[in-house]
């Protein structure tokens, strides 16, 4: 037998014994990032000053957004849903409704059957139409149909909100939020785009609830929302 041979058979269990782990820790690598929890980058102004706009490393798990939707799942067909998942005042992370290639990182605000107040001062998000006088404003449903519409109509990734007249000033205009989605808001209203312009968020959006912040200043994200009577 050829010397090379014999020592290519002599290694080949301990290759075998190696490849095995190596794919047995990949194996679980993708477990743990898909399933359980994974880090990631959170960067922008939306959510000053929880967290920094330079950017922080997230840990985010989607096991809390399963959670909610199996709760949704047994109130739809009548049972009892009392359980843990996604609450309001959580920060979640989401795919961009408005372009499925980014993803956001919002506050939940309400969930669904709330009845959400916009305060029409902080509406910088939506387009104004360039005309001297304004129609009645717009009702909800209008304003998701035409949004529909829109990207009916859009021969690419998903378009922007259609130009819309926002309410006159003063006015307030009230929100309820449909069956499976979640109203979502930067922590940092006056800069962040939000439900305020791309309205009530499918739950199906949302890839998972933001744990901790591992890097810089590790800290465990805790829901401190106070309800108001």
């Amino acid at each position: 037998m050829h010397p090379l041979v014999a020592r290519l058979r002599a290694y080949a269990p301990a290759a075998r014994r190696s490849t095995i782990t190596t794919l047995q820790l990949l194996a679980a690598f993708h477990l743990l990032t898909t399933d359980l929890a994974e880090v990631r980058l959170c960067s922008g102004f939306s959510m000053l000053p929880t967290l920094s706009h330079e950017g922080d490393f997230v840990l985010i798990s989607p096991v809390p957004v399963r959670g909610y939707e199996s709760r949704l799942a047994r109130a739809a067909r009548g049972e009892v849903a009392d359980g843990w998942g996604i609450k309001r005042g959580d920060i979640v992370v989401a795919t961009s409704p408005t372009d499925p290639s980014k993803t956001v990182c919002k506050r939940v605000i309400g969930l669904e059957g709330d009845i959400i107040e916009i305060d029409p001062s902080l509406r910088s998000t939506r387009r104004r139409a360039k005309k001297d006088s304004a129609p009645p404003p717009p009702t909800w449903e209008q304003i998701d149909a035409s949004h529909r519409e829109t990207l009916r109509a859009s021969s690419t990734p998903p378009a922007l909100l259609s130009p819309v007249f926002p309410s006159p000033r003063g006015a307030k205009s009230h929100v309820h939020i449909p069956r499976g989605h979640v109203w979502l808001a930067g922590d940092n209203l006056s800069n962040s785009t939000d439900s305020r312009a791309y309205g009530p968020v499918p739950v199906a959006l949302l890839k998972g609830k933001v744990l901790a912040r591992v890097w810089p200043h590790p800290k465990w994200m805790t829901n401190e929302t106070r309800y108001i009577d």
